[in-house]
């Protein structure tokens, strides 16, 4: 399917480019692997799609994913990477709050890009 036929996509009928929050286990598939845990050892949350950017502050703890996430190559024709630091909430490894720099990445597609056919619905 192509991405201007997704309901997922975010763009509009005009747009060339626009955020897809599923392609980010199309570029990394063992990013499915990763897990959050809470301070007992209990695993409270498996990585899955959609991904939305700003949910990068709770995994960013899971060293594994970091890595993963941190690598991630666009080797894929039709998809692009934007990336932007905001202002927001970030928690350290008692998950303690405070404001600070976020840097949040962006994957987009083309609105031609056709995935691997492993999109989810919600």
């Amino acid at each position: 399917m192509k991405c201007k036929d997704c309901k997922h996509w975010q763009g509009t009928k005009y747009s060339e480019w626009a955020d897809c929050y599923r392609i980010v286990r199309d570029l990394e598939p063992d990013l499915e692997c990763c897990y959050l845990t809470n301070a007992h050892g209990t695993v409270t949350e498996y990585f899955t799609v959609p991904f939305d950017p700003h949910d990068i502050k709770y995994w960013n703890f899971n060293p594994i994913w970091k890595k993963l996430y941190d690598n991630l190559i666009l080797a894929k024709l039709g998809v692009r990477m934007v990336e932007e630091v905001v202002d927001d909430v970030i928690y350290d490894q008692s998950m303690g709050e405070r404001i600070g720099k976020l840097r949040l990445r962006y994957f987009q597609t083309h609105k031609e890009y056709e995935c691997n056919g492993r999109r989810t619905e919600v």
